[in-house]
């Protein structure tokens, strides 16, 4: 039997040590659940009555929600649970005689005048509260508590929907509407089935409609209420684009020269700058070749010496036109 090689042993090592470690995990490891608390979703943080819409869909009732309404559902049932006193107001009329034409509307007793309600005949509930530090003070008008320590106000039990017929339909009163919110129904499932007898007294509707709000809601009042640090991140860096173009801008320049310069000038400028960047050679040079005398490369770093340079090669020009000449 041949003898394992380097890598083979090292393979053969590998393969042991994982099926090792995946016997130890499976020999040691115990499952546990553990239950955590999440934060709403960011559909639930706008619609405050989004466990009562997934419920009746679960029950089999194709059910949606909406801020206001352009106008009445053809069927099923409407479900008004929060809205403000203006648009209660507004669709109070349209409501009540879609209700006595045979519909089937539900609706909370919110705060302030509910003309819905009332018209139809109910005594609309005050909502409760806790009672006051001088509902509790002893009769002498002292501050001591007459109460025991151990005694604490606690909210009445829930009251239960009241229906009443209204023409041919009918119409429930929702009391407490807060026991049927998001928070509320994940916590207690006894509102909601409450809720459920109460729409399925005469049926189960084939729809339902939700409103959640009374009036649409403003742009910019859902993007800071689902989005707000998008909101932040966005007028902040808007601020400091709007500084960094700040320091950017100042006067206006004037309009450039359309005047072209001559050739002269060129000249000067061209042999100004390069004397500024120190490539006085480079011009003798080319004054040299101009001449028609042969360039030398020499290191010119004294403005004395270039003049010297210069007027020797005046002379050197000199000399050589006259010998030209004869």
């Amino acid at each position: 039997m041949s003898r394992l090689t380097g890598p083979q042993r090292a393979s053969l090592l590998l393969i042991v040590g994982v099926l090792s470690a995946v016997g130890l995990f499976l020999l040691l490891f115990e499952q546990v659940e553990e239950t955590r608390e999440i934060e709403l979703s960011g559909e639930a943080r706008v619609n405050d009555y989004l466990a009562v819409e997934r419920m009746l869909i679960a029950l089999g009732v194709s059910a949606d929600s909406t801020w206001g309404m352009e106008a009445m559902p053809q069927e099923g049932a409407l479900l008004l649970l929060d809205s403000d006193p203006e648009y209660r107001a507004r669709v109070a009329e349209d409501v009540l005689a879609w209700v006595a034409d045979g519909g089937t509307a539900m609706v909370a007793s919110t705060l302030g005048p509910h003309p819905i309600l009332e018209g139809a005949g109910f005594t609309v509930p005050e909502p409760w509260s806790a009672p006051d530090e001088a509902d509790t003070a002893a009769p002498d008008g002292t501050d001591e508590d007459t109460t025991d320590e151990d005694t604490t106000a606690e909210p009445p039990p829930a009251r239960p929907p009241q229906m009443r017929r209204h023409g041919s339909g009918r119409i429930t009163m929702l009391p407490d509407p807060a026991q049927y919110n998001n928070t509320a129904l994940v916590a207690d499932d006894a509102p909601g089935v409450r809720l459920w007898e109460a729409l399925t007294a005469d049926g189960i509707p084939p729809h339902a409609t939700l409103v959640i709000r009374g009036t649409s809601p403003s742009l910019l009042g859902t993007l800071w209420t689902t989005a707000w640090p998008a909101v932040i991140s966005a007028l902040v860096l808007l601020m400091a684009a709007g500084l960094r173009a700040s320091r950017r801008l100042g006067p206006l320049l004037p309009d450039p020269d359309t005047d072209r310069r001559s050739i002269l000038e060129h000249i000067q400028a061209t042999g100004v700058f390069l004397w500024r960047q120190g490539h006085a050679a480079m011009l003798l040079d080319s004054a040299r070749q101009s001449a028609g005398l042969p360039p030398e490369g020499k290191t010119i770093t004294d403005p004395r010496q270039f003049t010297a340079e210069i007027h020797r090669l005046q002379q050197e020009w000199t000399l050589a036109d006259n010998h030209r000449d004869h």
